[in-house]
C-alpha cells in the first residue's frame, strides 16, 4: 500500500496542531524535557493534564494511526485529533472566531452562499449561517463536511421553496450519518431549522 497523500489544507492544519501541542506541552520533549526538569528550580505545580490533552498526545505519538500508511485509519485519527484540539481551544479564541463578520467566517470555512432563487436569497438568515459555521468549527468538524452540508441544504431548500420539512429532517439525518456527524449535533441543526425531532 502506498503512502496516503496529504492535502495542503491538511498539512497546514496539522502544522497548526503541532504548534498548539508544543504550546500545551511547553515545547520540550524526550531528553530535552528531562534535562530541563533536572536543571530547573522547583517550579509551581503544573495544571493537571486534561483528557483531551492526553488524547492529543496519544494521537501525535509516532505509532498512532495519524501516521499510518492506511488512508482510512489516517483519516479517522485526523478527525479525532481535530475534535480534541477544538475542545482544547481557549474560550477567548472561540469567542474571537464567533465574533468575526460573516464574510470572514465564510472565508475561514471555505464556503460561499449557495446560488438560489431571489426569493430564497432574500430570506437567507446570515445570523443563523454564522451560528452554523461557528458550531461546526467548535466541534472540530472538517470544512469539507460544512461545504457538503451547504450544498445539501441549498439543493433541498431550492427543491422545497425554502421550507424544511419532516422528510428533509429524516434525509438530513441519513446524510449526516454518512459524514460521521455527532447525532446530538445533527438534532441541534434540525431544531434550528424548525424540523421535527426524531
Amino acid at each position: 500500500m502506498t503512502d496516503a497523500p496529504i492535502t495542503p489544507e491538511q498539512q497546514s492544519t496539522m502544522d497548526g496542531y503541532a504548534q498548539k501541542l508544543n504550546e500545551m506541552t511547553g515545547g520540550a520533549s524526550g531528553k530535552a524535557a528531562t534535562a530541563a526538569a533536572k536543571s530547573a528550580e522547583p517550579a509551581a505545580a503544573k495544571p493537571e493534564t486534561t483528557e483531551n490533552q492526553k488524547a492529543i498526545a496519544k494521537l501525535n505519538a509516532p505509532d498512532s494511526d495519524l501516521w499510518s500508511r492506511d488512508e482510512a485509519k489516517q483519516k479517522a485519527a485526523y478527525a479525532k485529533l481535530r475534535v480534541h484540539l477544538a475542545a482544547e481551544e481557549p474560550q477567548e479564541t472561540k469567542d474571537n472566531f464567533a465574533n468575526l463578520p460573516i464574510g470572514q467566517l465564510r472565508e475561514s470555512a471555505g464556503v460561499e452562499v449557495p446560488k438560489m432563487p431571489a426569493q430564497l436569497e432574500a430570506a437567507w438568515n446570515t445570523e443563523r449561517e454564522a451560528e452554523v459555521i461557528v458550531a461546526f468549527h467548535e466541534r472540530g468538524v472538517p470544512n469539507e463536511f460544512l461545504r457538503d452540508t451547504y450544498e445539501w441544504y441549498a439543493t433541498r431548500g431550492i427543491a422545497n421553496g425554502g421550507a424544511f420539512t419532516q422528510e428533509d429532517a429524516g434525509e438530513f439525518r441519513a446524510f449526516a450519518a454518512k459524514k460521521g456527524l455527532d447525532p446530538a449535533f445533527v438534532e441541534q441543526l434540525i431544531q434550528w431549522e424548525g424540523g421535527a425531532a426524531a
